[in-house]
Parts: C-alpha cells; sequence; structure tokens
C-alpha cells in the first residue's frame, strides 16, 4: 500500500510511550493500519498572511483560504496534527497587475502547534507561467518524499486548478497505492481564472484541468449535481457544501461605535452576478432611517457602492478587511444577506462560503434557496424567493428579538452539530478509507 514515513522535509517524530497525547500522534485505524494525509492546496500560512494581504492588489481569495485552513483543522481533529501535512502553493494573483511579488521563495511553516512541518513549494509569479511553474515546484516538493510499506498515504488536493491536478495526478503515478482525493468548490468552467490576454491557452488548461480530474480515485464536491461532470458516481464522492466555523462562532455580540445600531451586512465578493446591485436597489426601498447597509469585499460593484454611500449616509463600504474583522462585523450585525438568486445552470453546482459563515453566526439570515443548497437548510434562513429581496429584509427587521434570536439559533446549531470540521472531515475520511480498500484487493 502506498505509504509515507521518512521524509526529507518532513521530520520523523516519535512520541514517548504512554504519553497523552500518542493517540493523536500516531493514529491506528482499525486495521491497525497508520495513516498519513498531505493536503495539496494553496493557502495562506499563518507567518505569510499579512505580507500576501499587503502584496495583493485585487481578488484577494479570502473565501478560498477560510474553506482550506476549515479542511485542514478538520483533518487535524480526526487523525491528530502529526499525520496531516501541507503541501502548499499559495492562490495569489499575478505580478505586475494583482500581486506585488514576482517570485515567492520556497518555505517550510508548521500550521499546528504540534510536530507538524510544512512546505510552500515557491514559484514563478508571472501571467501564464505561473501555473506551469507551481504545478512542477508541487511535483518537485513530491519527489522529496519516501515511502515504506506500513501505512496509508491520502494526497488531498484543493481546488480543480492545473497546478493541483497535475500534482495530484503525479503523485498517483509515483504512489500508486495512495488514495488522491480533489476537492471540488467550483468546475473549471464556471470559475474565474483570473488574468487574461492569452484566451487560447487558458481554454486549453481548463480542457486538460476537466480531462485531468476525472482520474482521481474520488472527490469532495460542494454538491451532488457535481458528480455526473466529474465522470464520476456518487460512490465515489462526499458531499461537503461547506464547513462551519467553530471558532467564530464562540464571538458574542460586539457593538460597533462607528457604525448604526441596527445594520444588514453584506460580506464577499462585490460582483454583479452574484446580487449586489440587487442588493444595493432593494435597500432603496427601506425607508427606516435607522437601519444601515454595512458592505465590505472587492468587485466591481464598488464604484456604484462608494457613490451610493456619498448619497445615502447609512451605507457604509469598509473595503477588504481580514477574516476577524468580518467576524466582528457579523456579530454585530441585524440582518445578514446574500443576494445570490437561482438563475442559471451553475447554481445548482453552487453553494455560497458566506452562507455557512452566516447560518454559525447566531444572526438572521435572507438569501434566496439555490438548487445547490440540500434540503436540510430550508427554514433556517428567510428565503428572499417567495415575495423579493426587499420584502424579505423588512420581514426580519419588523421580527420581534425572540422570533429574530429563535430562527438565528435555530441555523447555528443546525451547521455547528451538523457541518463542524470534525465531522465534515470525518465524511471525506470514510471516503478515503474504502477507497484504500478497493487499492488493497
Amino acid at each position: 500500500m502506498g505509504s509515507c514515513s521518512s521524509r526529507s522535509w518532513f521530520p520523523s517524530i516519535l512520541p514517548i510511550a504512554g504519553s497523552p497525547r500518542m493517540a493523536r500522534r500516531i493514529l491506528l485505524h482499525k486495521d491497525m493500519t497508520k495513516e498519513t494525509l498531505y493536503f495539496v492546496g494553496g493557502l495562506f500560512p499563518r507567518e505569510r498572511e499579512d505580507e500576501i494581504r499587503r502584496l495583493t492588489k485585487s481578488g484577494l481569495q479570502n473565501a478560498a483560504n477560510n474553506l482550506q485552513w476549515k479542511f485542514v483543522h478538520g483533518y487535524d481533529l480526526c487523525l491528530g496534527e502529526d499525520n496531516v501535512h501541507l503541501l502548499n502553493s499559495e492562490y495569489i494573483g499575478s505580478f505586475p497587475k494583482r500581486y506585488g511579488g514576482v517570485l515567492i521563495p520556497r518555505y517550510t511553516f508548521r500550521h499546528a502547534k504540534g510536530e507538524s512541518s510544512d512546505v510552500g513549494a515557491g514559484f514563478v509569479n508571472l501571467p501564464v507561467l505561473k501555473e506551469f511553474s507551481r504545478a512542477s515546484r508541487l511535483k518537485a516538493e513530491l519527489r522529496r518524499i519516501n515511502c515504506e510499506e506500513d501505512e496509508r498515504l491520502y494526497f488531498v488536493g484543493y481546488a480543480a486548478t492545473y497546478p493541483i491536478v497535475t500534482a495530484l495526478k503525479f503523485a498517483k503515478r509515483r504512489f500508486p497505492d495512495s488514495v488522491c482525493c480533489l476537492i471540488v468548490p467550483d468546475l473549471p468552467q464556471y470559475m474565474e481564472l483570473g488574468e487574461n490576454g492569452a484566451g487560447l491557452l487558458h481554454r486549453i488548461k481548463n480542457h486538460v484541468v476537466s480531462c485531468g480530474m476525472r482520474g482521481m480515485d474520488c472527490y469532495v464536491p460542494l454538491t451532488a449535481a457535481m458528480a455526473p461532470c466529474l465522470g464520476a458516481d456518487l460512490s465515489h464522492c462526499a458531499v461537503v457544501e461547506g464547513i462551519a466555523d467553530v471558532s467564530g462562532a464562540e464571538l458574542a455580540r460586539i457593538p460597533n461605535a462607528s457604525l448604526p445600531a441596527r445594520y444588514i451586512l453584506y460580506t464577499g465578493t462585490l460582483q454583479y452576478r452574484y446580487g449586489i446591485g440587487d442588493l444595493l436597489s432593494a435597500f432603496k426601498h427601506i425607508d427606516d432611517g435607522d437601519v444601515g447597509l454595512v458592505i465590505c469585499g472587492d468587485g466591481e460593484a464598488v464604484e456604484e457602492i462608494q457613490k451610493m454611500q456619498s448619497e445615502d449616509s447609512r451605507v457604509r463600504y469598509l473595503g477588504v478587511l481580514t477574516t476577524e474583522e468580518v467576524a466582528i462585523l457579523r456579530s454585530g450585525a441585524t440582518v445578514l444577506v446574500n443576494p445570490r438568486k437561482n438563475e442559471g445552470e451553475y447554481t445548482k453546482f453552487s453553494f455560497p462560503s458566506k452562507m455557512m459563515e452566516y447560518l454559525a453566526s447566531g444572526v438572521p439570515t435572507v438569501a434566496y434557496k439555490l438548487d445547490g443548497m440540500p434540503d436540510d437548510y430550508e427554514g433556517l434562513f428567510v428565503d428572499a424567493a417567495q415575495d423579493g429581496l426587499d420584502v424579505a429584509i423588512e420581514r426580519v427587521l419588523k421580527m420581534s428579538p425572540e422570533k429574530a434570536s429563535n430562527l438565528a439559533e435555530r441555523a447555528r446549531a443546525f451547521v455547528l452539530r451538523e457541518k463542524c470540521p470534525e465531522r465534515q472531515c470525518e465524511k471525506t475520511l470514510e471516503l478515503l478509507r474504502k477507497e484504500a480498500e478497493r487499492n488493497e484487493r
């Protein structure tokens, strides 16, 4: 079976027999097989996050970063920190238009307080060349891994991009008995590919990714409807529409003296196709002068939002904020809004990451029920499809404190119980173990 024990960039650490962390440091499955998981992704290491934010000019991948960290946290809880290793290639924009650095150096870091040791592969951050450089450097790091026969080896990649798919395919060739799994938050044909100007090359790359991702052992798609597009049946999939942020959900309601006492909040990408224009229009129909609209994020609608802010003192645009700052904003909001409508084929492949954050916050949420949302989310938010966005928002604003609290707490309890990191990642590990057993037959 595929395995990994001796690594040039992951020190081998053996716990003292009888130590309280022994069960977590050396995790044995039912058949006494040690499990080691490599998370191949593009998150922002804590040690580098400030620099990444400072150098990013546009398109900061907050949502992708947050979701990846939730997966890592869940795997740490399920397998133990010492059995989870990160092979990282940051999801950042290209130099010079979207990012201020042209060469990303190789680096090592620790994602947890334990004995974990992780690596950033480094790459040349130039348009077009970046994708091939990232793939090449990831493969170089995979070559450093030495394997033995006594443990199961899992490679879990995030997401359906050329570097990650290429790295997973290489890992499978190098370690044939390993299990390679691709987390698919977006299908390539619906993803923003970033830098344009090489349209034909992007289309070729898109085709390569779409074909390449069909060769994985298993998948973690965002919705069940993605499975046919991956060339897989659901028996080879573990659907994870999102992961609730348990730590963020513990925040108490924090008032902000610089903001209205009651405010509607939208956080995220400010693209018209995600409904931000509809939210601005809906707010114009809300006559209550004591209710504000607070928006943070980046995108094409910024100019219109700033114009509206100059004309209406109730509107506040706060720009791009950190994850912690956004969590504090959510805790103080009266209503959280996701204005994305259930229109277009892509909605059946979509579960907005902000929905999980909203529902876990303990604040009432207004949104549209998208085709990609499982039915068990019904009744956890006010559906704007019935009477329109403005009416739905007004309905929440007019709720009694008790009714609003009951709605929000019901949603919060559900996602923290059913969609927490440990539960969602255990679901994917069950799939990985089944695939490993198939390989061993």
